[in-house]
C-alpha cells in the first residue's frame, strides 16, 4: 500500500478474501468493478488511495497477457 501511494496510484485491486478488510479494502463489485466471468462469492477487493478514486470507474478487469495461465487455471 505504501509503495502504491508513493507511486501515485489512485487505487489497488486484489484478488482475496476477508483478510484484506483490515487494510480498508472493500468489495470491488460494490463499485461496479468485476473480474471476467464473475463467480459466486466474488472476491475482488478494492482500496481507494484517494477518496473517490473509483467513482465512475466501472466494468470488467482486463488482465495482462502474462496472467493468461493463471486465468485459464481458474476456469478449469
Amino acid at each position: 500500500i505504501r509503495i502504491a501511494k508513493e507511486r501515485g496510484e489512485k487505487m489497488i485491486l486484489v484478488y482475496g478474501h476477508r483478510f484484506y478488510e483490515r487494510f480498508g479494502f472493500t468489495m470491488a463489485h460494490e463499485k461496479g468493478i468485476f473480474r471476467p466471468n464473475p463467480m459466486k462469492g466474488e472476491v475482488v477487493r478494492l482500496l481507494e488511495l484517494e477518496e473517490g478514486a473509483a467513482d465512475g470507474v466501472m466494468g470488467v478487469i482486463k488482465y495482462p497477457v502474462s496472467f493468461r495461465p493463471l486465468i485459464e487455471e481458474w476456469y478449469k
